[in-house]
């Protein structure tokens, strides 16, 4: 009866955690915000519009590049992570690394969704190979995606999805 009341207690818990307007986990050093409903018409609009030309001739228009396609290439690898980017408010952060340098960081409303739920749906979408560790943090526990030479950063909680190259970033953003 003991070791069946521990794992209905955890769920007790995730159910009961409160889950956390998006505007939560943004840093305080954040210089650019971008809200959106659907992530996948905000890249096509930013692909046409004057702000992807400047993208394209910028240091951080190449990572916009990468983190556009990156999300382009597992939506379609998703039902799960297409759904998101298409019907979830997610806000879109310009945040200034340690050298003063803008990074992105990309917050998800994904509501009552464990990190267990989240790391299965990755798991299935990423090349062989493919490394996820979680790494105690406090207040959140973070996950690193490494794909060859390659590290991804991701944390959920409260409701929130965070995303970001650098760990730095992600470790600004917790809450």
């Amino acid at each position: 009866v003991l070791l069946a009341a521990f794992p209905l207690r955890n769920y007790y818990l995730f159910l009961k955690e409160p889950v956390a307007p998006l505007t939560d986990a943004i840093p305080e050093q954040t210089a650019v915000i971008i809200k959106t409903g659907s992530l996948q018409n905000m890249i096509k609009v930013i692909r046409s519009s004057a702000l992807g030309k400047m993208l394209d001739d910028s240091t951080t228009g190449s990572t916009y590049k990468n983190l556009a396609g990156f999300i382009e290439k597992y939506s379609e690898k998703s039902d799960y992570f297409s759904s998101l980017a298409e019907q979830n408010e997610m806000m879109i952060c310009l945040v200034p690394d340690k050298d003063s340098q803008p990074e992105f960081l990309f917050l998800a409303a994904i509501g009552k969704t464990s990190p267990g739920d989240i790391r299965d749906e990755i798991e299935k979408i990423m090349p062989a190979g493919t490394q996820i560790e979680k790494i105690k943090y406090k207040p959140v526990d973070l996950f690193k995606i490494k794909i060859n030479n390659r590290e991804y950063w991701f944390f959920i909680s409260k409701g929130i999805l965070a995303f970001s190259f650098k760990r730095e970033i992600i470790e600004q953003s917790c809450l």
